[in-house]
C-alpha cells in the first residue's frame, strides 16, 4: 500500500510540474501596460520644431520600436534642430525648465492636432493626442494619452491622462501644468 501511495504522489507531482511549465509561455507573452502619464510636453528647435514627451517609465522608452505620426511611419534617427529632416524620432535627452530628462523626441510636422501611435517591445500599444494653442505666447501644448490598461475603466471605456503645459520649456506637473485623469466612453 505504501508503494502505491508513493507512486500516486509522484504521478500527481509530475502532472503539477508539467501543467505549471505549460502555462509559462502564455504568461511570458502577456504585454505590460504602456505608460498613462506624460510628465513633460515641450517643443523646441531652431529650424525644425522638435516635440519632446517625457514619461516616468524610462524602461518602456528604451523598448520603443515604432512611431507613427498622423498615420505616417517615422524613422528612428538622430534629430538635428538646425536641420530640415522630417519624419524622424529618437529617444534622447531634452532640456526643460527643471533640467535634463529622457524623452521621446519627434520632428513635428507642424500640423495640430497631432496623433502619435507608439509601439514598444513587450508593452501594449499607446496613442497620444497632442494639441497646440497659439492664442497667446508662449504657446500651450496639451498631450493626452489614450490607451486601455487592463481593468482600469472597463471594456467600453478608454483610460486617458491629459497634461496641459504653458510655454515652450515648461512641462512639469508641479505647478506649471494642469493634469486630468479619468475614463472616457
Amino acid at each position: 500500500m505504501k508503494r502505491n501511495w508513493r507512486k500516486l504522489l509522484s504521478l500527481v507531482l509530475s502532472v503539477m510540474v508539467i501543467l505549471t511549465t505549460a502555462g509559462t509561455p502564455v504568461m511570458a507573452a502577456e504585454k505590460k501596460a504602456a505608460p498613462t502619464t506624460v510628465t513633460n510636453c515641450e517643443a523646441s528647435g531652431f529650424w525644425t520644431e522638435v516635440l519632446s514627451l517625457g514619461f516616468e517609465d524610462t524602461a518602456w522608452m528604451d523598448k520603443i520600436n515604432s512611431v507613427t505620426v498622423n498615420e505616417i511611419q517615422y524613422t528612428k534617427g538622430t534629430i538635428n534642430s538646425f536641420g530640415s529632416d522630417t519624419n524622424l524620432w529618437e529617444i534622447g535627452n531634452a532640456t526643460g525648465t527643471f533640467g535634463s530628462y529622457k524623452a521621446l523626441k519627434i520632428v513635428s510636422p507642424g500640423t495640430y492636432p497631432m496623433t502619435i501611435a507608439v509601439t514598444a517591445d513587450g508593452y501594449e500599444d499607446v496613442t497620444f493626442k497632442v494639441t497646440k494653442d497659439t492664442s497667446s505666447y508662449p504657446y500651450t501644448y496639451t498631450a493626452t494619452v489614450v490607451s486601455t490598461p487592463s481593468g482600469n475603466c472597463g471594456s467600453s471605456h478608454k483610460w486617458y491622462r491629459q497634461l496641459k503645459c504653458n510655454g515652450r520649456d515648461s512641462g512639469r506637473s508641479n505647478g506649471y501644468c494642469n493634469s486630468y485623469t479619468g475614463c472616457r466612453i
